[in-house]
Formats: structure tokens, C-alpha cells, sequence
């Protein structure tokens, strides 16, 4: 039986070990024809030495920090301009004026200059979740990724299930990442 799998509305990744390359694209052509999941919604990340053919692999958007890093760098940014132009604008050096456009000015810069670095940052470090299941990615298993609305999460999982009752899936949301030991949802 499936826990309770009701949780906040919005998005939820789902990811899926299975054996081989073989065990992918069954699940995946699963997801395809079962669940209506499509290319944009999927992401496989395997050994390097694996020859994907036609799975969709992750992109860096999915395997990488990059998301978090932009988000980030743009807050960090916008608020370091914004104090910055309204320091300058409080206290202004001898002979300038400044006015509201400028505080404006400065804090979309600096938050724009902030999401660039910290973008460039973010995307050499590897998404946490995915790095969590390394070792079993190492060792010769497939990862497959599914973004998908948490309301069809029970969905997605129970068509998969039914195909392949030895998946393993993990789940996570924006606000619960997997961390430390991983739940799983279903075997």
C-alpha cells in the first residue's frame, strides 16, 4: 500500500532507480503512455559510460544547483543595491544628486550582477538529492527524474507500480529536499 502522499500544492520531483538501461526505457515509455509525463517533464542521469540514446538526460538545470543559485543571487543582490543606492542617495558624495530612479537602477543591477555570479557558482555544484544517490548511479543503476504537480503524484506512482513493483522511488518537494537517510515511497 502507498502512504499518504498528500502534500502542498505545486511541483514535485520524483526519482526512480531502476537497473539498467533496458528497466529505463520501459519505465520511461511507462511514464509516456500511462501517466501522459512528457520529454520536458523527464530527466535520466546515469555513469558516464552509459550510452543514453534516446532518454532524455537531465539537464544542468536538474542535476546542478544553478536554479538555487540565480534565486538566491537575485535576492542577495537586490537587497546589497538597494542598501547600497539608498546609502548613496541618504548620504550622496559632494556635488551629486540622486533620485528615486536610482535606487531603482542599482538595485535591479545588483541583483542582476549577483544572479550571473552566483549562477556561474551555482552550476558546478550537484544537485544534493541526486548526489544522495551517487553511489547507486556509480555502481550501474539508472536515476530517472519526473517534475510533475504534487496533485498526480499518487498517479504517477501507482502506474509505475503496477508495470514495475520493484522501483524504488523517492520523492521531493522545493520545501523538503532529500536529505540525510531517503524516505522511500514505495517498493
Amino acid at each position: 500500500m502507498v502512504p499518504d502522499m498528500t502534500v502542498d500544492r505545486g511541483k514535485e520531483r520524483l526519482y526512480f532507480l531502476v537497473p539498467d538501461l533496458d528497466a529505463a526505457r520501459r519505465t520511461v515509455g511507462t511514464l509516456k503512455d500511462v501517466a501522459a509525463i512528457d520529454d520536458d517533464q523527464l530527466g535520466i542521469v546515469a555513469a558516464s559510460s552509459a550510452p543514453l540514446g534516446d532518454l532524455p538526460e537531465a539537464s544542468v538545470w536538474k542535476t546542478t544547483q544553478l536554479a538555487s543559485g540565480i534565486e538566491h543571487g537575485l535576492l542577495v543582490g537586490g537587497v546589497a543595491g538597494l542598501i547600497g543606492s539608498l546609502l548613496a542617495v541618504t548620504l550622496p558624495p559632494a556635488g551629486l544628486v540622486l533620485a528615486g530612479s536610482a535606487v531603482l537602477a542599482t538595485s535591479a543591477a545588483g541583483a542582476g550582477f549577483a544572479a550571473i555570479v552566483s549562477g556561474l557558482i551555482a552550476k558546478d555544484i550537484p544537485n544534493e538529492d541526486i548526489e544522495a544517490l551517487r553511489g547507486a548511479i556509480i555502481s550501474g543503476r539508472i536515476l530517472i527524474l519526473v517534475d510533475s504537480p504534487t496533485e498526480r503524484r499518487l498517479y504517477i506512482v501507482e502506474a509505475l507500480k503496477a508495470s514495475y513493483p520493484n522501483t524504488v522511488i523517492y520523492s521531493a518537494t522545493e520545501s523538503s529536499p532529500l536529505k540525510g537517510p531517503l524516505t522511500v515511497v514505495s517498493r
